[in-house]
């Protein structure tokens, strides 16, 4: 598992325990852009404020089994400006180039790539986007910050958008009460995995701000099939 971002100056704070459990933050290997200074604080910093289109893929280097529930906590910051781009993704993957896996930049938030784009993209895959741009050429983009679940890297096949499923709106507003999370403030997402190991089909339940009520709520992923039947 791991997160990606690019556009903005980005940072995710992880809190493994008692969720996923990871010895300590150095546990991680990066791609892409990345502020070593942060690194001791427990901040991973992934792109910095206006320096153009930069990306960062931060991957956990233990390997979790997806036939084991977790349920892990995060803070993210977005920044303070409302123009800023373009987000920052919770991805899972199983792509051949392991932990040095990263996507396209710019809308594509360092682990997709756009319709017919030949950037690179990160196959095997199962990302949670919290985007804060509008892109009105990407498939189920709103204009107000917004979640997104969408399966290898593909954004522009509405079958690869799990928002498709049980009648769900591809992308859902970020924050129940505001159109903008940009706002200077630290949010706390919340991502809970609760997978059948007899059928290879998981929960997928996706909290912001709010930890009783999920943002996004999924309740057949088939991991066999996006995975590669690889379970670890």
């Amino acid at each position: 598992n791991g997160c990606a971002a690019n556009n903005i100056n980005a940072s995710v704070t992880i809190n493994p325990e008692p969720y996923i459990t990871s010895p300590n933050i150095y546990n991680y290997t990066t791609v892409g852009f990345y502020d070593q200074q942060n690194y001791s604080s427990g901040c991973l910093h992934l792109t910095p404020e206006n320096a153009g289109t930069n990306e960062t893929a931060i991957w956990r280097n233990e390997k979790i089994n997806l036939d084991v529930p977790f349920d892990t906590l995060f803070t993210i910051y977005l920044g303070n400006n409302d123009d800023g781009a373009d987000g920052i993704a919770f991805v899972m993957q199983n792509d051949p180039n392991g932990l040095n896996a990263i996507g396209t930049a710019g809308g594509q938030l360092g682990y997709a790539v756009y319709p017919g784009s030949a950037g690179p993209v990160i196959t095997s895959s199962l990302a949670v986007e919290f985007d804060s741009y509008y892109n009105p050429e990407i498939y189920g983009d709103i204009p107000c910050d917004h979640i997104s679940v969408i399966r290898d890297g593909n954004m522009g096949n509405p079958a690869s958008n799990l928002g498709n499923t049980n009648g769900l709106s591809p992308s859902v507003q970020v924050s129940p009460s505001a159109c903008n999370v940009e706002d200077g403030n630290i949010h706390l997402a919340r991502i809970k995995w609760t997978p059948n190991p007899a059928t290879g089909i998981a929960r997928y339940q996706i909290y912001f701000d709010d930890m009783i009520t999920p943002r996004y709520d999924i309740a057949s992923v088939d991991y066999n099939t996006i995975f590669g039947g690889v379970k670890q």
